[in-house]
Formats: C-alpha cells, sequence, structure tokens
C-alpha cells in the first residue's frame, strides 16, 4: 500500500448517465467491489459512498502507478454490480464526466472523513452545489483546445 512521500489522494467523482441512477440499496456491494479494484492496483483504499446522483472514492497511488487503467476497471466493476440489480439498471451507463482531485498526502484524512460525511453533507447541499463549493474553486481550467471544438482553416483549404 501507498504510504511513502510519492504518494497522493485520488478523490474521484462519478455520475450515472443523465437519465441513470446508483441504486443505493447496492451501496455496500459497490463499496466492497470498489475496495476490491483498489487493491488489484495495489492503490490504498480510504472511503467511498454511493448516492443516487453520483459517487466519490478516494484511494491513494502513486506517479507510477496506472491510474488511468484504474478509473476504467473501477467504473467497468461498478457498472457490473448495478446491471446486476437488474430492472430499470439493466442498461446503466455511467456519464463520461468523472471529477478527479488530486491531494497531498497530508489532505486525504481530511477529504476521508468528508466522504465519510457524505449523507450529513447532502441534507443541505446538492450535487451542485458540493461541486462549486468544494471542488471547483481550485480547479485547473481545461485547455483552451479543449473548452469548445474549434474549426481550423489552412490557406489551401480556402483556396
Amino acid at each position: 500500500m501507498h504510504r511513502d512521500s510519492e504518494s497522493f489522494g485520488l478523490h474521484l467523482i462519478i455520475l450515472p448517465a443523465p437519465s441513470g441512477r446508483i441504486p443505493t440499496s447496492a451501496a455496500d456491494e459497490l463499496s466492497s467491489t470498489a475496495e476490491h479494484v483498489a487493491m488489484m492496483f495495489q492503490f490504498e483504499f480510504k472511503a467511498s459512498y454511493f448516492q443516487e446522483d453520483h459517487a466519490h472514492l478516494l484511494v491513494t497511488a502513486t506517479a507510477k502507478d496506472d491510474v488511468p487503467g484504474f478509473i476504467g476497471a473501477l467504473l467497468d466493476e461498478l457498472r457490473s454490480v448495478i446491471v446486476a440489480c437488474g430492472g430499470p439498471f439493466r442498461r446503466f451507463t455511467w456519464d463520461e464526466a468523472v471529477h478527479v482531485t488530486l491531494l497531498p498526502p497530508w489532505h486525504v484524512e481530511i477529504l476521508a472523513s468528508f466522504v465519510r460525511d457524505q449523507d450529513r453533507y447532502h441534507q443541505t447541499r446538492t450535487l451542485e452545489q458540493e461541486l462549486d463549493e468544494v471542488f471547483r474553486p481550485n480547479a485547473l481550467e481545461p485547455p483552451e483546445e479543449m473548452r469548445e471544438p474549434r474549426i481550423l482553416f489552412s490557406a489551401d483549404a480556402a483556396n
């Protein structure tokens, strides 16, 4: 597990596709699945939380770890658990947006406490308020080329 000076916190907020919902009745199984995937990638599992409209996951990792592979495997495994719930969940998919926050090691336990306290936090705040108040204020702006599609013209194309 990651406890060295090279480790960092990796916090994910994942969302169901716009018409989907996460089955909170499966929260314990989803948390166990997330912990299992973290162990497969040798990440240290710190906390998770599952609500109908979003989920939080916090692990520690290092720069040497396969973070994209972990995120892909995590989403696939969680989706499998949700689809197995049947009924309206048979066609469950994740939203393509994954909110990722990297934390220095000394902030991991603070955020783990915040994740564990989500039931109380969401008694008075929505997901959008959480993103605006907690995660977006220090977010980096995406590179300009990713903000809006642009059509590029070359001199040859104009002639």
